[in-house]
């Protein structure tokens, strides 16, 4: 009997242990497990706790959160949107921190919106909108490599009366535009890396900007500045550029090492700090034109100086430009 009842102690001791292991592996494999949301998920207060445990959206995600939008874990999704009156009124923050990729981000008439957080977002596929936000002060997406650009697009900052700092240090492309104005705070522009743009880049109305960075920039399809109190503009890497305007800045002088060609039109207007335009290498201005190459009116001096190695081919005129020969060719 007692032979028994020791065998029978043994085998659920046994069946107790297999049925731990298993509830363990179980545990592993749900922990492990990527959880995938198969469409569309619209963040709310009440879900909140479930959406943490999220990694892939394959639709879009709609925030309708009071005051934080965040998700831990979401690694890729095709777009971000807010919808409902609440996120409207009461969002302050989004905080997705470890995705990668992302289709579109559209944050437009956020009352409350303070903070955008994606350290680790490195590829916007389609576009990065973000509009009349009247609280957001910085954008920092200090990851982010490309902008694709898909159907034309790209970057649309504007009328965001309080933003001070757009910050995107790694961004080397973008296949769309880059379209920046009307944020009458901002003081700083940091694209450091970038260095192709497929269509144009403007930077209009941002009338305190005092730092701009766009070192590495080599081809533009347009690029316009109008509207800042930098002194110097430093272009040292661009090659070409569609058309190209600078208008009512305050620069003392517009440094193009290495330009080659101009398309298009060059306007330079209302700069009435411009003693010098510094050009060693221009070789083309205008060649897809009939009108005008350089169109300059209202600068400090009457006639732009634009400094060059010989005089660049140009086709159509030249109006209150001249070319100052620096070096000769040997």
């Amino acid at each position: 009997m007692k032979r028994k009842i020791l065998i029978l102690s043994i085998m659920m001791l046994c069946l107790l242990s297999v049925s731990a292991f298993i509830y363990a592996s179980n545990q592993q494999d749900m922990k492990d497990k990527k959880i995938v949301i198969n469409g569309d998920f619209i963040l709310t207060d009440d879900n909140y706790e479930k959406a943490k445990s999220i990694e892939v959206v394959k639709g879009n995600l709609k925030i309708n959160t009071t005051k934080i939008a965040s998700m831990p874990n979401l690694k890729e999704v095709v777009g971000i949107f807010y919808t409902g009156k609440k996120a409207k009124r009461d969002l302050q923050i989004v905080s997705f921190p470890l995705l990668e990729t992302v289709s579109i981000l559209y944050f437009e008439s956020l009352d409350n919106l303070k903070e955008i957080n994606m350290p680790n977002l490195k590829t916007i596929k389609g576009e990065l909108h973000v509009a009349r936000n009247f609280k957001l002060k910085q954008i920092n997406f200090h990851q982010l490599k490309e902008i694709q650009g898909s159907n034309g697009n790209g970057i649309n900052i504007e009328y965001n009366d309080n933003l001070e700092g757009i910050n995107l240090p790694r961004l080397q492309y973008v296949g769309g535009y880059i379209n920046i104005h009307e944020n009458y705070d901002l003081k700083e522009l940091d694209f450091s890396h970038l260095k192709k743009v497929n269509k144009f880049l403007d930077l209009i109305s941002c009338n305190n900007i005092n730092y701009l960075n766009l070192k590495s920039l080599k081809k533009v399809g347009g690029l316009t500045i109008n509207g800042t109190k930098i002194d110097t503009l430093q272009l040292n890497n661009l090659k070409s550029v569609g058309s190209f305007g600078i208008w009512d800045n305050d620069f003392k002088a517009v440094n193009l090492p290495q330009l080659n060609t101009i398309k298009y039109s060059f306007s330079i207007r209302w700069n009435d700090n411009l003693e010098i335009i510094y050009a060693p290498k221009l070789m083309k201005i205008g060649t897809n034109l009939d009108n005008d190459s350089i169109i300059a009116d209202e600068n400090k001096r009457t006639d732009v100086l634009i400094e060059v190695n010989k005089i660049p081919k140009y086709k159509g005129t030249i109006k209150n430009a001249k070319f100052k020969i620096i070096r000769k060719e040997e």
